[in-house]
């Protein structure tokens, strides 16, 4: 799957950000006006993971001879769109293969991003120009996404310690110490304020879905990077997931499916009976940290129940494949079902806590899970030169010729992290052992790091 994925961005959109497999064209993905290979940089990693050196090395060419004069552009990007995949994927090459232009080129993206925390508290802004840095004239910054922001921490402190510069580090400490400080009752609120460094109103809107997500994961992925020594970052982890699961976030179906909705604090209504894909992450993470939690037996099986209603809603779309989000409809029982955003958009997450629940528990369900959803992708999301999404995974939407309508993208994060999980799912535990790697939230595996800084 992988080289048929890379293979048809090597044919038609070689050095582009995506590709779209049904027309055969480059597609610019996140980072629009920029021709950047972020399919390269994505994918790197999972290549190399895989075996497959003669690819890594066209790939390493291709940064070589381009990506610096690329990156000299006036364009505005995405800072943690850019860290994850950009700054992570380099480190993730440079941790794996020792190669030093690796580093120096996730050194020269990191700085790209430097300008963006200058702001009143540090809170970076969320988009960057990739030539002229942040415009200084703006005075007022708006809010910060809560999962932007927060997932900066893993990366910026691997930087500090291959280079001696403790300047990154610095940068994502200020931010931890200034939305900790925040905090309601324990909680955060997914929009934050750059101006203040506080939150605008103490009705947060709160989820483990878009917009807050990859912060909790990286709360607790900091102490696992840090050799378990950053203890501090244990404890804000599990006093946010206390805070939430008491403020109602998770909630259990008429059927017995256990889920975490989104909800306004303050506010006398019950959280959203809906969860969103991007939520399912939060079943690995929390399998992952059972065993240094209060109850060790219960952390672990409110992980599988998550990972266990994630996959309903694989099981219950006509297609095999789960949807960007789904609702649990009081009026059929509380089954899962169509809910928002009915489409497949190449995710990982449901794959990302299956593996890491695989890992944990050592139970084979989980490999056979990831195999039907693998033959789910062969049948409705492989084309010609590629993969891609599906707009309805229930099938109510077809083409003239009745065939499901499809996504014309290959998402990058579909090679660097749904096929590196599939993969490694099947592979002996020694491959990117969880004793010595940390995953960031795109796959990319960065070192446990002994000593710690």
């Amino acid at each position: 799957m992988m080289v048929h994925a890379w293979t048809g961005y090597k044919k038609h959109a070689w050095g582009a950000n995506e590709l779209a497999p049904i027309s055969g064209n480059p597609h610019s993905g996140i980072f629009s006006g920029t021709r950047i290979g972020l399919t390269i940089v994505d994918s790197l990693d999972t290549l190399y993971t895989m075996g497959l050196f003669e690819e890594v090395q066209l790939g390493k060419m291709w940064l070589k001879e381009n990506l610096t004069s690329h990156l000299n552009v006036s364009v505005q990007v995405s800072v943690f769109e850019f860290n994850i995949r950009f700054v992570g994927g380099l480190l993730s090459m440079f941790a794996l293969t020792n190669e030093c232009e690796y580093r120096d080129l996730a050194v020269l993206c990191a700085d790209k991003l430097l300008p963006a925390f200058e702001t009143p508290h540090g809170i970076p802004v969320a988009h960057i120009d990739l030539k002229h840095g942040l415009n200084t004239r703006f005075t007022n910054f708006g809010n910060a996404i809560l999962s932007e922001f927060g997932t900066l921490h893993l990366e910026f402190f691997y930087l500090s310690h291959i280079t001696g510069e403790f300047k990154y580090r610095n940068l994502v400490e200020n931010i931890r110490e200034k939305v900790t400080k925040a905090n309601v009752n324990g909680l955060y609120g997914n929009h934050f304020s750059i101006n203040t460094a506080k939150y605008m109103s103490s009705n947060l809107a709160v989820s483990l879905g878009g917009a807050g997500d990859s912060f909790y994961e990286y709360l607790f992925k900091s102490y696992l990077q840090s050799g378990k020594t950053d203890t501090h970052a244990l404890k804000l982890y599990f006093d946010a997931m206390e805070a939430i699961i008491k403020e109602g976030l998770l909630q259990t179906s008429g059927g017995g499916l256990r889920y975490f909705g989104m909800k306004h604090t303050g506010l006398s209504h019950n959280a959203q009976r809906r969860m969103e894909h991007l939520a399912c992450f939060i079943g690995g993470v929390i399998g992952l940290s059972a065993e240094y939690s209060k109850n060790q037996t219960a952390t672990l099986q409110l992980a599988e129940d998550i990972a266990s209603t994630c996959h309903e809603s694989y099981v219950r779309a006509a297609s095999g494949i789960g949807p960007e989000s789904f609702e649990f409809d009081t009026s059929k029982g509380d089954a899962v079902s169509a809910g928002g955003d009915s489409g497949y958009h190449m995710r990982p997450e449901v794959v990302e806590t299956w593996f890491f629940l695989s890992r944990v528990t050592k139970d084979r369900k989980y490999r056979e899970w990831c195999w039907d959803f693998i033959k789910a992708l062969d049948k409705y999301c492989k084309v010609k030169d590629g993969y891609v999404g599906l707009h309805d995974v229930y099938l109510r939407r077809t083409d003239s010729k009745g065939e499901p309508l499809k996504e014309d993208v290959q998402q990058s994060y579909f090679m660097a992290e749904t096929l590196k999980y599939l993969y490694l799912i099947y592979k002996d535990e020694s491959l990117l052992s969880l004793d010595s790697w940390v995953f960031n939230t795109e796959a990319h595996p960065l070192p446990v790091l002994h000593p710690f800084l």
